[in-house]
């Protein structure tokens, strides 16, 4: 089931709400906790496995002005995968859960540049390696441009891939970023590509 939450800004009547607010969603059979943002989230809720899978498809959204927003680009894996994990659930309360994929072997995420080129500096990679040693190849377009060596941990970490100082030009229009795997056993949350 997919629910969308807003939080109403009634700052004009001096209720100025905030940015997010803790609500609770009545199921039927139970109610989850999750936060509402005032820019709006969409939630994906799902019983279908015997652990219950949550996740957000609009964490990007930003709640200002989109004039304002960062410039780079963030990619949530959940939205590319069908191997989703949900931790931080503890009785019902979704408010600080994370979500992320397990990934096998190989995932492909694909993403689009607006009108404008831009130089890519970095890219950061929010996952946890569960192996012993493991290494992380990333391709655009096809293109190897790099691999990170992973150490077993059972947190998630952020990995840097820096390029070098010009950074990577990448034209307008549609693109892939490929992650290929030593060994399987590394859960993904986010990408995170961050313009020069």
């Amino acid at each position: 089931m997919a629910y969308c939450l807003h939080l109403a800004n009634r700052k004009q009547y001096n209720k100025d709400v905030g940015t997010e607010k803790e609500i609770e969603i009545d199921l039927g059979h139970k109610s989850i906790k999750v936060n509402a943002r005032r820019q709006g989230s969409v939630y994906i809720y799902s019983e279908e496995s015997t652990t219950p899978v949550f996740y957000q498809i609009d964490a990007w959204h930003e709640y200002m002005h989109p004039w304002y927003w960062s410039k780079n680009i963030y990619l949530e894996a959940e939205l590319y995968s069908s191997k989703i994990t949900t931790q931080a659930n503890e009785n019902n309360d979704y408010k600080n859960f994370k979500a992320s994929v397990v990934i096998d072997s190989v995932i492909v995420i694909p993403f689009q540049i607006g009108s404008t080129a831009y130089d890519i500096k970095e890219i950061i990679f929010l996952l946890k390696n569960s192996q012993n040693a493991n290494e992380l190849s990333i391709s655009l377009d096809d293109q190897l441009i790099g691999k990170i060596g992973l150490s077993q941990k059972k947190d998630f970490l952020k990995h840097v891939f820096n390029f070098p100082e010009k950074g990577k030009r990448i034209e307008p229009g549609k693109h892939t970023l490929k992650i290929k795997l030593s060994k399987s056993g590394v859960e993904l949350d986010k990408i995170e590509i961050i313009r020069r």
